[in-house]
């Protein structure tokens, strides 16, 4: 039996959070950019409307689920 695989399986089951369209929506720092990048909204200040296009550069929605894309950070070698 592969232990390793196993323990994966059950975490996967465990740990997953069932994250729903209207948890987006009452949250205040996800709902504008998740309705941005669902329906093209965007708030009415120009200020607020600037940040959230700026901001979603950084998500994408799959399957109505709200993803960060997260590029790794490293120190550059000195050479």
């Amino acid at each position: 039996m592969d232990y390793d695989k196993l323990t994966d399986e059950i975490a996967e089951i465990v740990n997953k959070p069932k994250i729903t369209i209207a948890d987006y929506l009452a949250d205040k720092y996800f709902a504008p950019i998740y309705l941005f990048l669902k329906n093209e909204e965007l708030p009415k200040e120009n200020e607020k409307a600037r940040k959230i296009l700026l901001m979603s550069e950084n998500y994408y929605i799959e399957n109505d689920l709200l993803y960060k894309v997260s590029l790794p950070r490293g120190k550059k070698k000195k050479e």
